[in-house]
């Protein structure tokens, strides 16, 4: 897929250097364009990569966000212009809105804040900070708790709660959100063993359902829980 896009690019930046550097990222450095070329260029490169790709036995819809920079305005080295880019990326791709986005300096100061509550967020799943808080599923029919739905949520050793919308989509860009849901997903069925309320049993016909509060979803695998009153 990789390469299929890698070639639909080469013809767009036919008078550019076009290179990747690692995963799935592709960087571009051409002289001599403005800051409209530039982000008219940005504008084909998202619709011709987000093409679909027919690859092995499937098709593909490649997800593309693209962060500009300058030179020498935002750095004077490759490398600081390689990490502004891909900073710039990052809000692109947060933004969801299929739009390049340019560096700017206060994307600096949000990545620095990011990296540094992408920290305590390692720190505080390895703590056990970050537990499920059990919403319950009700049959409207007959009024009664099917079932619960076990949402994360991030209570810090001083008592005060880190708002979902500031943790969550930070977890899936960064990988964390794996590693939180699976330990969200093996806490909820110990915390109702614990309780006296409900009868729990195996089933791999009823699902427990165990998400974040945000657009990361997962299922916990192999044999569910099911919850009965």
């Amino acid at each position: 897929v990789l390469v299929i896009v890698a070639d639909r690019l080469r013809e767009l930046f036919v008078d550019a250097y076009l290179f990747r550097l690692d995963g799935d990222r592709l960087f571009a450095a051409a002289e001599g364009l403005s800051d409209r070329e530039w982000e008219n260029r940005a504008r084909r490169a998202i619709m011709m990569a987000s093409a679909p790709v027919s690859a092995g036995n499937g098709v593909f819809e490649p997800v593309v966000s693209v962060g500009m920079t300058r030179y020498p305005n935002d750095a004077a080295f490759i490398g600081h212009l390689l990490r502004c880019a891909l900073t710039a990326m990052a809000v692109a791709k947060e933004a969801r809105d299929g739009a390049p986005r340019w560096f700017m300096r206060s994307m600096d100061e949000a990545a620095t804040r990011r990296a540094e509550l992408d920290k305590q967020l390692r720190r505080a799943l390895l703590a056990d900070e970050v537990r499920p808080y059990y919403q319950p599923m009700i049959d409207l029919t007959t009024r009664r708790i099917i079932g619960f739905e076990a949402l994360a949520r991030w209570q810090r050793a001083d008592g005060s709660f880190v708002l979902p919308s500031d943790f969550i989509s930070l977890a899936e860009e960064t990988g964390t959100g794996s590693f939180g849901g699976h330990k969200v997903c093996a806490s909820s069925p110990l915390d109702f063993d614990r309780s006296n309320q409900y009868q729990t049993s195996w089933s791999t016909e009823a699902i427990l359902s165990s998400k974040w509060d945000g657009p990361f979803n997962f299922l916990l695998g192999g044999l569910y829980r099911k919850l009965q009153l």
